[in-house]
């Protein structure tokens, strides 16, 4: 299976709840964390062994990261570039469990099995 690269725009607790989970999701890599709060970003990305900015937007020119996890107070601006910067943007997220997030992450970023096969097979 390929993986899929992740990058999270907000380290605080969501953003926090849901790096952890997809760093867990096989299939699944956490590349980059960002926060404009430096101290956030840079203790995720210690825990996790990721990399961190505070300027999201070197977040998404990283050409590893598919998709991105926001988890920051609504911005339009934000959506905007990541959609601008040719990611996958996935946000608006209500509050799970870690189980229930890794279960959403595999429903809505995984493809399933076929796809892969199919892929090969061409």
């Amino acid at each position: 299976m390929e993986t899929i690269g992740i990058g999270i725009i907000g380290c605080d607790d969501m953003g926090r709840h849901l790096a952890i989970s997809a760093h867990a999701v096989e299939g699944l890599e956490v590349i980059c964390v960002s926060d404009s709060q430096e101290a956030l970003a840079e203790k995720l990305a210690a825990d996790l062994n990721v990399s961190w900015t505070s300027d999201y937007h070197e977040l998404l020119s990283d050409d590893r990261v598919h998709v991105v996890l926001i988890a920051t107070s609504p911005s339009q601006q934000i959506v905007t570039d990541t959609v601008a910067a040719g990611k996958y943007d996935f946000h608006s997220i209500a509050p799970l469990d870690t189980k229930g997030i890794q279960q959403m992450l595999i429903e809505h970023l995984l493809p399933p099995a076929e796809f892969f096969d199919n892929f090969r097979n061409r």
